[in-house]
């Protein structure tokens, strides 16, 4: 993996589950639905377990994901959390 990955684009949102293509070329799922319901104490965090605002999810300025509400994960962080790989 480069020292530095972005998403490159986002490629299907479900209730919390995002595919994200990466700028090395792979395309991986993340699945945020455990992580949402152990951190829902934490107000930003508890926002997005509401579905249609999940759905608001965008690619920042460094290739992370962002929502609306200032939440975001790094490229980086998110390529090594995927479980679920699914080559190109």
């Amino acid at each position: 993996m480069a020292e530095f990955t972005r998403i490159a684009q986002i490629l299907d949102v479900n209730p919390y589950s995002i595919t994200c293509l990466f700028d090395t070329g792979e395309k991986r799922s993340i699945d945020f639905s455990e992580y949402l319901q152990t951190n829902k104490a934490n107000k930003i965090i508890a926002t997005l377990l509401n579905k249609a605002y999940f759905m608001n999810v965008a690619i920042d300025e460094v290739g992370g994901l962002v929502w609306p509400n200032g939440f975001d994960c790094s490229a980086r962080k998110l390529y090594y959390w995927t479980e679920n790989f699914i080559p190109a």
